[in-house]
């Protein structure tokens, strides 16, 4: 019994010693991974209102249609406010819970790119 007791707090020990070795590393990591965040944060926030909407576009609104219903004939948007409808209307549709700036930095994108209607730019 006292060696079964022994054996196990010695277990016990050893585990908590290699526990704390590891700690620090740990640590590191994860302040390493803060400063990570911390540039990528910055670079977000220095991308324009229109690299922005292409981002998010490229990553939405391309899953369901290509970019060539902006460029038909008769397309169905007619006015930059149409196309902030639009934008919402999809957004909605796809459950994104973008905030006004993400749908209008997509609308900006699709602007400067498809429509030209020369709608608001950030």
């Amino acid at each position: 019994m006292k060696m079964t007791t022994w054996f196990f707090c010695s277990l016990l020990l050893v585990s908590v010693s290699l526990a704390q070795a590891e700690a620090p590393k740990t640590q590191e990591m994860t302040a390493a991974n803060s400063d990570i965040d911390e540039i990528g944060d910055g670079v977000k926030e220095e991308m324009t209102a229109v690299e922005r909407g292409k981002q998010l576009h490229n990553d939405n609104c391309l899953r369901c249609h290509g970019s060539d219903v902006y460029t038909r004939r008769h397309r169905r948007i007619r006015t930059y406010a149409g196309l902030i409808n639009h934008v919402q209307r999809c957004a909605t549709n796809l459950n994104k819970q973008w905030w006004e700036d993400e749908v209008a930095d997509v609308a900006d994108y699709m602007d400067a790119e498809f429509y030209f209607f020369g709608g608001p730019k950030k």
